[in-house]
């Protein structure tokens, strides 16, 4: 009997030790990994904006714009972090003016929004990520653009000077062009319907095959269809 008792109770203390162990591994893998990724508290914070038709970009801003049935202005910062900067903005009648997207983050900030007519910039740096829109109108000066996947254009005007555009995702039907000493690429398998538009002083465009097509193109410049 005692030496059923002994087993027992050195076969719970076995299981008991284990266990233990097991939760001590796994605290210590825990804390490891948040040391390694420099995991650091951040808090969205969403500011609700008016109807909006135009966005108007400042230098150095850096923004994603992206589709929602609102209009609000998103950005991250670290909840340890006492002087918290806002993006500074403006809005006037129907335009949005962003002055400045340094929120102590680095990373800019999101702009949701429903229907717009036109965004536009000078040395900025603007994301089209999950955008669903009739019609746009960007025109950009020293800038980048990148359109992402899952973004829906209907009728998109691309108006470039000495800027770049990437489009991984290019769905659009109806796609008009005025690029001068630009770059527009496109590996995008979804053709476009109608292309029209001039290129000019050393742009270079590689697009997918489109249905019809009108394009001015000087000798300084090239266009590929793929």
């Amino acid at each position: 009997m005692k030496t059923s008792r002994v087993i027992f109770t050195s076969y719970f203390s076995i299981i008991g030790l284990f266990l233990l162990c097991f939760m001590i591994a796994g605290f210590a893998f825990n804390n490891k990994d948040l040391e390694s990724t420099g995991e650091i508290p951040y808090k969205k914070e969403v500011i609700t904006i008016s109807s909006i038709k135009h966005i108007v970009l400042s230098e150095d801003c850096n923004i994603d714009l992206l589709s929602d049935t609102s209009n609000y202005i998103s950005y991250h910062y670290n909840v340890n972090n006492k002087n918290v900067t806002k993006p500074d903005y403006k809005i006037s009648n129907d335009t949005l003016f962003i002055m400045s997207t340094n929120t102590n983050t680095g990373g800019g900030i999101n702009i949701n929004v429903n229907q717009i007519e036109s965004i536009s910039g000078n040395n900025c740096r603007l994301d089209l990520d999950d955008i669903k829109q009739n019609s746009l109108r960007v025109e950009l000066i020293k800038s980048k653009i990148n359109i992402r996947e899952k973004s829906m254009i209907l009728k998109l005007s691309l108006q470039l000077q000495n800027s770049q555009c990437n489009a991984w995702h290019l769905s659009c039907d109806d796609l008009n062009l005025n690029l001068n000493d630009s770059k527009l690429y496109s590996n995008s398998k979804t053709r476009i319907s109608n292309l029209t538009g001039k290129i000019n002083n050393k742009s270079k465009v590689q697009l997918p095959k489109s249905l019809h097509y009108n394009l001015d193109v000087d000798k300084s410049s090239s266009v590929r269809m793929n």
